[in-house]
Parts: structure tokens; sequence; C-alpha cells
């Protein structure tokens, strides 16, 4: 696995920082979300994988002294957004069609950040969508069930999908 390097006190001092301005912790936590990212997204193509996603939101989060509220806090924004989008007709079909999980995708889109998600809200899976013709890249999980296997390095999206196709 690509060996990422992030230096703690850097990451706390924006926190710190932010968190004077008066902005509340879910905004701290996209902060963080959006360095994950960015990192993620400076990646080469051919290295992109949930192995890595996962990766750089874990070396971010860790950097909080309370690792297990940002995960829950991450998976309560996750569920908020797939049950707007479980409103919504042409997604629960498209999801369908694909074979993508409601929540799964809520995780993938989360992490893609809050305009995103607000678009993906507001526009489901049409054009205007930043998820539009993408839905294939976000069937997979990468997101654990649980907060102690977000901690736990030894968790990894690639086994999870081997372990789900043993069992079937």
């Amino acid at each position: 696995m690509m060996e990422i390097s992030i230096n703690p006190a850097e990451v706390r001092s924006e926190a710190e920082k932010t968190t004077r301005k008066n902005v509340s912790i879910e905004t701290v936590d996209f902060n963080l979300i959006g360095k994950a990212r960015k990192g993620f997204n400076l990646c080469l193509t051919e290295l992109k994988s949930n192995d890595v996603k996962l990766a750089y939101l874990r070396k971010y989060a860790t950097t909080l002294p309370d690792v297990q509220k940002f995960y829950d806090r991450y998976m309560i924004e996750a569920n908020k957004l797939a049950d707007k989008l479980k409103d919504s007709l042409s997604v629960t079909k498209a999801c369908e069609e694909s074979g993508n999980d409601l929540l799964i995708l809520a995780t993938h889109v989360v992490f893609m950040g809050k305009t995103a998600m607000m678009k993906v809200a507001k526009f489901g899976v049409s054009e205007q969508s930043p998820i539009h013709g993408y839905l294939d890249l976000f069937k997979d999980p990468f997101m654990p069930n649980n907060a102690k296997d977000f901690v736990n390095d030894d968790w990894l999206p690639s086994k999870h999908k081997v372990e789900k196709l043993d069992v079937e």
C-alpha cells in the first residue's frame, strides 16, 4: 500500500484555527475530509482505489482527539444523504439498475465534500450531478461498518470485497 506522509501538528493547527473562528465541529470534519480528498485526487489514476481513499481519510482523522466521533459524524452525514436519495425515484431506479447500494454511494459522495453532497441531493444522477455517469465507481464500500474497523489499519475495502465474494 502507498505510504502517505502527513504532519499531524500541521493538521491540528489548521483545525484549531478553524475552531477558534467559532466554526462548528462539523465544518472541521469537512475540512479534514477535504484535505484527504485533495491528497487522494493527487494520486496517479492507476494508484487510486478504495483502499487508498480510506488510507487518506484515516491518516487525517487520526489527528483528531476523538476519531470515533469523526467516524460517527461521517456516517450520520452519509445516512442523511442516503435517506434524501431514497426519496428520488430516478436515483433509486439508477442504483437498482447499476447494483449500487444507496448508503455505500452516500459514503463516497460525503468524501466528495459538501458541495457535491448538495448537488447530488438536488440533482440526483442527472447531468448536473457530479456522480452522473460514474455510478460504477461507487459500488464497492470504502468505509467499514463500525468505528473500531475504521481505526484498525488491518481492515481494507479490498479484503472486505474478497470476503463478500467468498460468502456469495
